[in-house]
């Protein structure tokens, strides 16, 4: 589980960045969880987790080992350290409960 932050708009500003470095690295992402319900709702999210299409060592490759700890990275699950720590997953397509494609779309 992700530290919470003490400063939400960091932790929504590293989200965005998080999710711009990946797409920009040509992979999908998007945010993901309770924090796509908190946005809806008008609530401070505790934290950001990320899906994404990037394999766990393609999002070592775009954010660094450093920057990363591959915490379960046998199920897909990496951590990006930041000031806030980002939890991110592989997104996997096959999987039925696979997100909308605007419902986890940070706003620009």
């Amino acid at each position: 589980m992700p530290a919470i932050p003490s400063d939400p708009a960091a932790a929504r500003a590293f989200a965005i960045v998080v999710v711009d470095r990946l797409r920009g690295a040509g992979h999908e992402a998007l945010w993901a969880g309770g924090c796509v319900r908190d946005e809806l709702l008008g609530r401070t999210p505790a934290d950001y987790d990320v899906a994404t299409s990037a394999r766990p060592e393609q999002v070592r490759g775009v954010f660094g080992h450093r920057q990363t700890l591959a915490v379960g990275a046998a199920f897909g699950v990496i951590t990006v350290l930041g000031r806030a720590t980002q939890d991110r997953w592989r997104w996997r397509p096959s999987a039925a409960t696979r997100p909308t494609p605007t419902a986890g779309i940070p706003p620009a």
